[in-house]
């Protein structure tokens, strides 16, 4: 924070709105008081933020463990169920179905 109040001092002769040197002690401290009072805010966003994406991220885990855990749901319903069921109907049928001749 220190180092930034100095930069922003140094460019006082260039485009930096701020002159330090014109300001009293008092001026000087809620200036200090503000740059740290943005440094606190600056990193609790980012830090929510990060939390945001690290819960979008582990949301998105979870969804294609789902995803993955369905299909193989549905792959062993149609091994159990769907094969067996066509397998029984062509013995039942197999004269209609395949005629030998």
């Amino acid at each position: 924070m220190f180092q930034e109040l100095e930069i922003m001092a140094m460019q006082k002769g260039s485009r930096s709105a701020l002159d330090l040197s014109k300001l009293d002690k008092q001026q000087l401290d809620k200036v200090l008081e503000t740059m740290s009072e943005n440094e606190k805010n600056a990193f609790s966003y980012h830090s929510k933020r990060l939390d945001a994406i690290k819960e979008i991220e582990l949301r998105r885990i979870d969804a294609s463990v789902i995803n993955q855990k369905t299909i193989k749901i549905v792959l062993i319903g149609v091994l159990i169920f769907v094969l067996p069921a066509i397998t029984l109907l062509i013995l039942f049928f197999k004269e209609t179905f395949l005629s030998l001749g």
